[in-house]
């Protein structure tokens, strides 16, 4: 916008010939009387002719009757899914099928693929970002890369929203032949496949690009999938605690829910407790080490929760 005020008089000229039209109507609406009648044929015009195109094809398009194609049913043509597969899609299907779902909760999956490649493009002015931390054989780059990614993909949500969008149709899946837990599961997968590939892939790339051992590339690929299935299963216990079931958008569901707050919190603040194990762990222990209870610990937050969603979440499923 600058840059065309700053050259109005030279593109002034080219402007009234390409966009003639255009040119008179911001040139009537400055008062041009010369202008405002040029304009108002343009519109005029373009209105005769495409009443014009309509009247002249309307009434057989409305009235005609078209030859229908019977096809016979095949009943062989028929598939189908086993029933975790079939709700696996009914989740992606919400999932794609919603622009405010898709924006607002895996945000953390498109910082991943942007990173990846920044990070491979500008690996040299990292490593020379990161050099002054090491010491000796003590070098902590690895930790902070995993770290990285793994705050990168605590921004994808995707569980703790995913009850309070089920609100209309909750009667359809607690009425369903499966259990409780397998709903809740293909949840988890969703969550699992939309965060967990971009954040091992980036978490390898981040690991070529500061040059890691064979053994930290493993852990900290075990610890950015481990710390990915922790925020899945953490969304969802808050999802089935705090509920909100009265919205009327799916903006409110989404943006309007404690659950997703809390959420982001929590995953910040597990982040926070594996900074303050490094704190105290960094003197006396190996970088492997740390990394290593960092992946344990995660597992271990991740393996109750999982539990619980198994047997009190599966019931709170089902009798909401």
């Amino acid at each position: 916008l600058t840059t065309l005020l700053q050259t109005t008089v030279s593109i002034h000229p080219g402007f009234q010939i390409v966009f003639y039209p255009i040119y008179h109507m911001g040139h009537s609406a400055e008062g041009s009387f010369s202008s405002l009648p040029l304009f108002s044929g343009f519109v005029l015009g373009a209105f005769l002719l495409v009443y014009l195109l309509v009247s002249r094809s309307f009434l057989p398009l409305a009235t005609g009757k078209h030859a229908m194609h019977h096809t016979a049913f095949n009943l062989s043509a028929l598939k189908s899914n086993s029933i975790p597969k079939s709700l696996l899609w009914k989740e992606l299907q919400v999932f794609g099928n919603s622009s405010t779902y898709l924006l607002n909760c895996s945000l953390g999956s498109v910082l991943l693929l942007l990173a990846i490649p920044l990070v491979l493009i500008y690996r040299s002015d990292i490593r020379l970002l990161l050099e002054p931390l090491a010491h000796g054989h003590h070098d902590p780059s690895p930790l902070i890369g995993a770290a990285c990614v793994a705050l990168l993909s605590s921004f994808n949500v995707i569980t703790a929203p995913s009850i309070n969008l089920e609100s209309k149709t909750l009667w359809l899946i607690q009425t369903l032949p499966v259990s409780g837990w397998n709903i809740l599961r293909s949840k988890l997968q969703l969550h699992w496949i939309i965060t967990a590939v971009p954040a091992i892939l980036c978490s390898l790339a981040v690991s070529i690009a500061i040059h890691t051992s064979f053994l930290f590339t493993a852990l900290s690929a075990i610890f950015v999938g481990v710390y990915v299935m922790m925020t899945g299963v953490l969304g969802l216990m808050l999802n089935l605690l705090l509920p909100n079931f009265r919205w009327a958008t799916e903006s409110a569901a989404v943006k309007h829910s404690i659950s997703v707050i809390l959420s982001l919190i929590f995953n910040w603040l597990i982040l926070a407790l594996c900074g303050g194990m490094y704190y105290l762990m960094a003197s006396n222990t190996h970088f492997e080490e740390i990394l290593l209870f960092w992946a344990i610990g995660v597992w271990f937050v991740a393996h109750q929760i999982t539990h619980w969603l198994k047997t009190d979440g599966a019931r709170i499923l089902k009798t909401m």
